[in-house]
């Protein structure tokens, strides 16, 4: 697969050695360069330790071809995904492999300081057991994030972490770049480019105790001017309010969003009303597992809601893939089955008979690898790379100056 021309030679390198290993010659290929510059190239990459030969691989009628690879010993990268009411942190290499990963449950946006107290105490311990430095970090919030500030866009609810930084609590863990998502963007970045990378536009709807959407194309999310777009779990639903005797508004404080009507808050506060104690997804996840008719009912009605709401998107934006995933629809496939039913009656044949809507194949990790996709692209840009190639210059001229240093003072003392 070739690379565009508006990345620069050593950051169109890198881009082809993410999709595999590969020979000089293929590189040379898919690059446009010549062979020459592609071979000092790999050399500058190999001094800084950043590729490394993976193997020998024998060519007809020729010697053994080196194949040449990312290099694991590199690095690793630190993610991290804040939910409403859960944490998670991992460990991704530079293959962007989820090597482990902890979790627990919190009520996470209610609490930035003890959010990232848990995720502090996370990452430490990953950095402790990592041999190699930690090259990147990256945070997925429940919010969307302004991407010309990466301020997030927060309630009156959670005003709390409107003056919150992130960067400035977790920084210390690398010198590298140091990434804040949104969480729902993550996710849909890592099912469209490991799941369905032949789909150029991937639609990713979350479904939690709130509810956000993603649209990925060419494998990257669409924010919209501001950051912004495609916040669905919002539009407000003509005549609909949050059903149940004590009322859950979404974040920003309305009762007839579809968030209010159809998200985890919902189905809960109705649960509540018909006497079914259940204020987590997990707890909501455990009861339909366990056969709960009531609450299946639930879940399907939300999913169906939730469908009809986005088949305009849908129809809008045609695209090739939609993928349901979340923490309720992480054991159960009911809210996955009413989007279908309901979206698939709310388009046009047309656009029916060319879209999948499918279950998210990646679970929970979904948000973790895809953080540690977003990592990987600022730690391997253009520009990034060129900071980590003229480190390695000014650490070999200092070792050729103090190399030099110490000649001249043995020629001296012989002298």
């Amino acid at each position: 697969m070739a690379v565009e021309a508006k990345t620069s030679p050593v950051s169109a390198i890198v881009s082809l050695l993410r999709q595999g290993a590969a020979t000089q010659a293929e590189l040379t290929e898919n690059t446009g360069m010549s062979r020459v510059t592609v071979h000092d190239w790999l050399r500058s990459l190999e001094d800084v330790g950043l590729v490394t030969v993976a193997n020998e691989q024998r060519e007809t009628g020729g010697r053994p071809a080196r194949r040449y690879c990312l290099n694991n010993s590199f690095g690793r990268i630190l993610v991290a995904d804040v939910g409403t009411s859960f944490v998670r942190a991992g460990i991704v290499n530079m293959r962007g492999e989820l090597e482990d990963n902890l979790g627990t449950e919190l009520a996470a946006f209610e609490s930035p300081t003890e959010a990232c107290r848990e995720l502090f105490d996370m990452f430490s311990r990953f950095r402790s057991s990592s041999k190699t430095p930690i090259r990147s970090v990256a945070v997925g919030l429940p919010v969307p994030l302004n991407p010309k500030t990466d301020e997030p866009y927060v309630s009156h609810r959670h005003s709390q972490w409107e003056d919150f930084d992130v960067r400035k609590e977790l920084g210390g863990f690398t010198t590298g770049p140091f990434v804040v998502g949104h969480d729902v963007d993550f996710m849909a970045m890592a099912e469209q480019r490991i799941k369905h990378p032949d789909t150029r536009m991937m639609m990713f709807i979350k479904v939690g105790m709130g509810i956000g959407c993603s649209v990925v194309y060419d494998g990257d999310p669409l924010r919209g001017e501001d950051g912004g777009a495609f916040e669905v779990g919002h539009i407000r639903q003509v005549g609909a309010r949050a059903r149940g005797a004590e009322r859950r508004p979404c974040v920003r404080g309305h009762d007839d969003c579809l968030e209010a009507v159809a998200g985890g808050r919902a189905i809960a506060s109705s649960l509540v009303w018909q006497g079914i104690d259940a204020s987590s997804s997990v707890e909501i996840m455990d009861l339909a597992v366990a056969g709960n008719s009531l609450v299946r009912d639930e879940l399907y009605a939300s999913g169906v809601k939730i469908g009809s709401a986005i088949a305009p998107l849908i129809t809008m934006l045609n695209p090739g893939v939609v993928v349901v995933g979340g923490n309720l629809t992480a054991y159960s496939d009911l809210i996955y089955q009413g989007i279908r039913d309901s979206a698939g009656e709310g388009v046009p044949r047309m656009i029916r008979k060319s879209v999948t809507i499918t279950p998210a194949q990646l679970a929970n990790r979904g948000g973790l690898i895809g953080a540690g996709m977003s990592a990987l692209d600022a730690l391997f840009s253009a520009e990034n790379l060129e900071k980590i190639l003229a480190a390695c210059n000014n650490c070999n001229n200092d070792a050729e100056k103090e190399q030099a240093e110490v000649s001249d003072k043995s020629a001296v003392g012989r002298g």
